[in-house]
């Protein structure tokens, strides 16, 4: 004999079906799966910027070159600055010391020693144009006896005394000297000596 199960006991072992029920689809993996979407992690910088052409390896030496001698040259710059004086460095230093000498031909000269600075600032006055192919040379005169040390030609603001001529280094030195030269200047100074100023740095 047949026996019928109740209906909610039937009801529980069979799965139920809605006629009109369709299975959600999964948006993402389709949306994987379609070559004609772009995905973020797809997105590289070469999509987005063009590729750089990598630079030869000539024009990486050159710019390294460069590189070097801007330093090289910004360099020297600095320890030239460094190591320069200014006259109004030395006319302010604390042990600066003042003195005029006078020439026979009229010529003078105001100068200012700082032996803390090692420099002395040389002013002109009522100095005599050089004659035609001649330029003024000024000279540090060591105390050793030793031959006399090239400082430069005088300018011609130097001249004029608008502008005071700036000795350096004068440690060992015991005078400035100017001569008259052949332009362009002389290894050894040519005598007589127009003006010559002591040095008493130390």
């Amino acid at each position: 004999m047949d026996t019928s199960l109740p209906r909610d006991k039937a009801s529980a072992n069979t799965p139920d079906y809605e006629p009109d029920f369709e299975p959600q689809q999964d948006l993402a993996a389709d949306a994987s799966d379609d070559p004609s979407v772009l995905h973020a992690d797809q997105l590289t910088a070469e999509d987005e910027i063009p590729a750089r052409r990598p630079m030869p390896p000539r024009t990486k030496w050159v710019l390294l070159a460069v590189a070097i001698v801007v330093l090289i040259v910004g360099a020297i710059a600095a320890v030239q600055t460094l190591g320069r004086s200014s006259a109004q460095d030395v006319l302010d230093a604390r042990d600066v010391v003042s003195s005029s000498v006078e020439g026979e031909n009229g010529a003078a000269a105001d100068v200012a020693v700082s032996a803390d600075r090692n420099a002395a600032v040389v002013t002109f006055r009522d100095l005599p144009a050089p004659g035609d192919g001649q330029v003024y040379q000024l000279w540090k005169i060591p105390a050793s006896g030793s031959a006399p040390v090239s400082v430069g030609s005088l300018s011609s603001g130097n001249i004029a005394g608008d502008e005071p001529a700036i000795v350096e280094n004068i440690a060992g030195f015991r005078a400035a000297a100017l001569t008259l030269e052949a332009r362009g200047g002389a290894q050894s100074p040519t005598p007589p000596f127009m003006l010559e100023m002591e040095l008493p740095a130390e």
